[in-house]
């Protein structure tokens, strides 16, 4: 459960846009935070109000610098969900830094005289709270626009793609008109719009369905629902019964089979609706 959800938190959190939203919300709500609790004791009553809001943002500063930058260094997105583990140790060590950021802000305020053990675990603890108070609603908020991007609306991928086989077949094809993909032994079989858009047509491309599936990871509105099938969710009508979904576009109507092991996805994919 924590894996595929750092999976759905990664799709939005490796677009420039949202991540830096990310880093901004999280340190005005540290900000906010620390302002409202004044935690680690370093509350002075000779700084005010103000005073004391400004100095708030040396410890808000802290956590979206930390980010930023060990974001910067590392240089990697992670978006393949086998590379997940590897994301979340990185995610624990900016809470490490944070934790030990504050930790040396603390004692350069006070020298050997406010840092104890106890102390050391409450840095700890709330540092990791809160990232937990800015994480989780990212998180939902991506569930969020990941199912609804997989339902056409306004994050929904366009343009032309080139379908790669193999050796030298390729296909290039608008994505808004690809139907679903069937696989059929070392071939894959297209069902796409036709040009009159209430018909429908075939191509077929020397590939495995793995293989294109990996080419259209970038654009989320495909989904796979059975090992032979891979469906735009575009067209997709709400399933009436489990193990199977529906293809609908003008005349052309197909039901497709889903699998066991995808029914969750696709049980998913009707939560918010059309």
């Amino acid at each position: 459960m924590i894996l595929r959800n750092h999976t759905y938190f990664l799709w939005l959190y490796n677009k420039r846009k949202y991540r830096r939203q990310y880093h901004l919300g999280s340190g005005l709500f540290i900000w906010l935070f620390l302002s409202i609790t004044q935690p680690f004791g370093i509350y002075n009553t000779n700084l005010g109000f103000g005073g004391l809001l400004l100095f708030m943002l040396v410890f808000a500063i802290v956590w979206p610098l930390v980010g930023i930058l060990i974001d910067w260094a590392v240089m990697k997105r992670v978006q393949d969900a086998k590379l997940v583990r590897t994301n979340l140790a990185i995610w624990f060590v900016k809470i490490a830094i944070v934790a030990h950021a504050i930790y040396a802000i603390r004692e350069y305020l006070c020298p050997g005289s406010c840092i104890d053990l106890k102390e050391y675990g409450e840095i700890w603890l709330a540092s990791g709270l809160l990232f937990l108070f800015t994480y989780v609603p990212f998180t939902l908020y991506a569930r969020y626009m990941y199912y609804h991007s997989m339902l056409g609306l306004p994050d929904q991928s366009t343009g032309l793609i080139v379908l790669k086989g193999h050796g030298r077949e390729q296909l290039t094809l608008t994505i808004n008109n690809i139907m679903y993909l069937r696989a059929d032994d070392n071939y894959v079989d297209l069902y796409l719009v036709g040009q009159n858009s209430s018909d429908h047509e075939k191509e077929v491309l020397r590939s495995t369905l793995t293989d294109l599936q990996s080419q259209l990871h970038d654009h989320p509105q495909f989904l796979r629902i059975h090992r032979s099938f891979l469906v735009n969710t575009k067209y997709v009508l709400k399933a009436r019964k489990k193990g199977s979904l529906t293809v609908l576009h003008g005349s052309y109507r197909k039901d497709l089979p889903v699998s066991k092991s995808y029914q969750d996805q696709v049980d998913q994919l009707f939560i918010h609706p059309k």
